[in-house]
């Protein structure tokens, strides 16, 4: 996205594609080499030790109710929100809007985590089409300003989380921030 941003900002392209696809074995992700070096032996401990997708978040989540305060109504605001977009695509995988109640009362199935907050294994795509205000004009098209756009990249020794590594490059004096959090802090910035 940031690089059809730039291409249009920067009068490169009155209109510019951004794209982005997912696809997904059946099941629990298999292991696969990490982006961060772990000994393959740190790995392959992680799976025989039952450490699968809904294990990961669930200890990821249970580190941010520590340290942050996050409640389970907080952890399942997410899947409540995200459900009413959900509900009027035509394309998604679940079209209803789920309540507070439904999300929190499903069956647990790593706690905090309960059957409705669990990604789907599934595979999917999205695209957004950029262009100036001239070209959207002239196509007839809503005008919608984009505020902000960046990109974020892990930080060396980040504590956070990452899917099928330990934080073994943590160090107490690194951030503990993941490159979300560094993308949207920069964002922001933008704004202000």
């Amino acid at each position: 996205m940031k690089v059809a941003c730039d291409q249009v900002r920067t009068g490169d392209a009155d209109v510019a594609l951004a794209i982005g696809a997912g696809k997904s074995p059946g099941g629990m992700f298999p292991l696969i080499p990490p982006i961060t070096p772990v000994p393959l032996d740190v790995q392959i401990l992680s799976w025989k030790i039952g450490l699968p997708n809904p294990a990961f978040w669930a200890m990821y989540m249970m580190r941010r109710m520590k340290e942050y305060g996050d409640t389970e109504e907080m952890i399942a605001y997410a899947k409540v929100k995200s459900s009413r977009a959900g509900a009027v695509n035509p394309y998604a995988r679940y079209r209803k809007v789920f309540s507070m109640e439904e999300v929190l009362n499903s069956p647990k199935v790593c706690y905090p985590l309960t059957l409705y907050e669990i990604c789907a294994t599934s595979q999917g795509a999205a695209a957004v089409i950029v262009g100036t205000r001239e070209m959207a004009q002239k196509l007839g098209k809503k005008i919608i300003r984009i505020a902000a756009c960046t990109a974020g990249s892990p930080i060396y020794g980040d504590s956070t989380l990452r899917l099928r590594t330990f934080s073994v490059n943590a160090s107490e004096t690194a951030p503990y921030f993941s490159e979300a959090v560094s993308s949207s802090r920069r964002a922001f910035q933008k704004l202000a």
